[in-house]
């Protein structure tokens, strides 16, 4: 059965939207399209380029995605903490005031684990105080409302579902991938693509970040066509890996040949994965968001 609940976005802000939806009773799993990007496409961006996590915009956020469809809107404000606070209390069963939170506050109170200094929360109006929702880990900090200026980092977004996604608005997406599953070509890295590249291991953890990110994406994304429920082992082997990746990173490993095992073995895991996706596609037959299935 297809995952409807599971919260996989790539910002905090993106992750935010997605709870904010899924308390609205959408099927959030069918906003994941653009997830199956190529791990070549993603070794290319990150080894080779030098793109960092908190800078990859390969795939289009999905807040932004909704909003250019008219599904929601953002609206940035940097009223002062007292503004702030009404405009929470006011919030609708379909709005969100997302809060920009301290820095210090924000890996301190809350443990937040992101890469950026302007990390937002949800912020929810709690009897005489508030709760502060933190996404990753989802861990929260109640205030009172003299407290909250302090947490307070002087600007928030007013986020407002417009209307309900429809089969229509997943066809259109369904039919728009950037990424398409059933198109996935098995390729094999080298050692000599890791030449000349400085500050590999912080690199490649950043690379397998996102890409188990998306793997996550697409095992809920393709459940509307196919059970994935192969693709279990291999997301725990990813998040092996990106761990692997993680400890080199702070170890500063400078040796390309275990840097390289490491890729090897994501690699080979990852064509498994999509040789097995992309048969079963053909098995099924492409379905489309209407029902219809489709040869490959």
């Amino acid at each position: 059965m297809p995952e409807q609940s599971s919260v996989y976005g790539m910002s905090c802000v993106e992750n935010q939207t997605l709870f904010l939806l899924r308390t609205c009773g959408w099927d959030i799993s069918r906003l994941y399209s653009h997830c199956a990007i190529p791990l070549r496409e993603l070794f290319y961006l990150f080894a080779r380029c030098g793109l960092r996590y908190e800078r990859f915009e390969r795939i289009p956020r999905i807040h932004q995605q909704l909003r250019e469809e008219g599904l929601l809107s953002i609206t940035k404000r940097e009223d002062g903490a007292k503004e702030t606070a009404a405009a929470a209390r006011g919030a609708g069963w379909n709005q969100a005031v997302l809060m920009m939170v301290d820095t210090v506050f924000a890996r301190c109170v809350l443990h937040a684990r992101g890469l950026r200094d302007d990390h937002y929360v949800r912020l929810l109006p709690d009897g005489d105080g508030f709760r502060l929702r933190n996404d990753l880990p989802e861990t929260e900090a109640f205030l009172r409302p003299e407290e909250l200026a302090s947490a307070y980092a002087g600007r928030y977004l007013f986020v407002q579902v417009i209307r309900a996604n429809t089969p229509a608005d997943d066809r259109r997406r369904w039919e728009r991938r950037i990424f398409r599953a059933e198109d996935l070509e098995p390729f094999y890295l080298e050692p000599d693509d890791m030449d000349d590249t400085e500050d590999l291991a912080r690199r490649l953890r950043d690379m397998a970040g996102i890409y188990k990110l998306t793997r996550y994406q697409m095992r809920a994304y393709y459940a509307h066509a196919m059970d994935t429920s192969f693709m279990d082992a291999t997301l725990l082997q990813a998040e092996k890996r990106y761990a692997q990746f993680e400890y080199c990173n702070l170890r500063r490993e400078k040796s390309q040949e275990r840097l390289f095992a490491l890729l090897r073995g994501l690699n080979e895991e990852d064509v498994a994965l999509t040789k097995r996706l992309r048969a079963g596609l053909e098995t099924t037959g492409i379905r489309s968001w209407d029902g219809e299935v489709h040869g490959t």
